[in-house]
C-alpha cells in the first residue's frame, strides 16, 4: 500500500477519515461507523461491539503496509470500562513475519519466536489521544533476545480491535513530544 510511496518526510498519513476515500483504505468487521463527533469537529470510525468488531489495514490480506518509518500513532479516545485492542503484523530484515499483540485484556507477556502479546495498561479512557507506538522498540525488545541479530524492517498490517473512536492514523520518523502532565502518574 505504502512500500512504493516515498516515506522520507516527518510523517506519512495511513488512514484519516476525512473525505470519501476513507472507506477504501480498510477492511471493517462488525459495527464500525464513520460518525460526526462535536467534540473534535470533525468525522471518526466509532467502533463498539465486541471482540468481532475490528479494522484492518491494508483491506487485502495480500497486501503490505510497508511503512518503514518506527513511530505509528493513533488519535483515538477509548470509553471508560471499554478494552481496545492493536496487532502489527511486522517483518525484520530477513523478511520473516512476526506479530505484536497488543490488548487492555493481556494481563502478562507472553512470547514465541514468531508472536508476542503485551499487556496495554496505560491507555487513558474517557479523552481524545494520540497512541505513540514504538514499533521498531517494540519489536527488538520483544524479539532480539529469541531471534538474535534480524532486526525491524516494516510494518506490514495493522488491525484494531473494539471499543474506540479512531480520526487519523499516521507514522512519524521520530517520538513525539508527551504533553499529556501525565509523568507524575505513568512515570
Amino acid at each position: 500500500m505504502m512500500a512504493g510511496q516515498y516515506q522520507g518526510g516527518p510523517s506519512v498519513d495511513v488512514l484519516s477519515t476525512q473525505g470519501k476515500k476513507a472507506e477504501s483504505l480498510y477492511k471493517s468487521f462488525g459495527s464500525v461507523k464513520k460518525v460526526y463527533d462535536q467534540s473534535v469537529k470533525g468525522f471518526v470510525l466509532a467502533m463498539e461491539g465486541g471482540r468481532d468488531v475490528r479494522l484492518q489495514l491494508p483491506p487485502a490480506e495480500k497486501e503490505s503496509l510497508g511503512l518503514i518509518q518506527p513511530y505509528l500513532v493513533l488519535q483515538m479516545q477509548v470509553p471508560v470500562g471499554k478494552g481496545v485492542s492493536f496487532e502489527l503484523s511486522v517483518l525484520d530484515q530477513d523478511k520473516t513475519r512476526r506479530r505484536i499483540n497488543l490488548s487492555t485484556n493481556n494481563k502478562e507477556i507472553h512470547a514465541t519466536p514468531l508472536h508476542v502479546r503485551l499487556p496495554l495498561d496505560l491507555i487513558r479512557r474517557g479523552c481524545w489521544m494520540n497512541a505513540c507506538l514504538d514499533v521498531a522498540g517494540l519489536f527488538n525488545e520483544s524479539f532480539a533476545p529469541m531471534i538474535g541479530a534480524s532486526k525491524f524492517w516494516c510494518l506490514e498490517s495493522l488491525v484494531v480491535g473494539a471499543n474506540c473512536r479512531l480520526r487519523r492514523i499516521f507514522t512519524v520518523a521520530a517520538c513525539l513530544v508527551d504533553t499529556s502532565g501525565d509523568e507524575m502518574e505513568f512515570g
